[in-house]
C-alpha cells in the first residue's frame, strides 16, 4: 500500500517545511497545492508542487490538490 499526503497552503508558510518533515519517512509522496505562489519552494523527489489561484472555495482547492495525486 502506499501513502500520499496532500497540503493545501496559501504560499511557503513558515511551518511548511518542518510539517513536510515529520511525515516525510512515512509516506511515499507529498502533493503540495498553493493559493499564492506559482512556483515551488524547494525540490524533493517526493513532493509535486502545483498551483491553483484562491477562489474562496475550500472543497475546490481540495479536489484540485486530490488531482494531481496519482491513482
Amino acid at each position: 500500500m502506499k501513502i500520499a499526503l496532500g497540503i493545501i497552503t496559501e504560499g511557503d508558510h513558515p511551518h511548511l517545511k518542518r510539517a513536510v518533515k515529520s511525515v516525510y519517512k512515512y509516506v511515499d509522496g507529498i502533493f503540495i497545492t498553493t493559493t499564492k505562489i506559482n512556483k515551488p519552494q524547494w525540490t524533493d523527489p517526493k513532493i509535486v508542487w502545483s498551483y491553483m489561484p484562491w477562489n474562496d472555495d475550500f472543497a475546490q482547492a481540495r479536489n484540485f490538490n486530490l488531482k494531481t495525486i496519482p491513482k
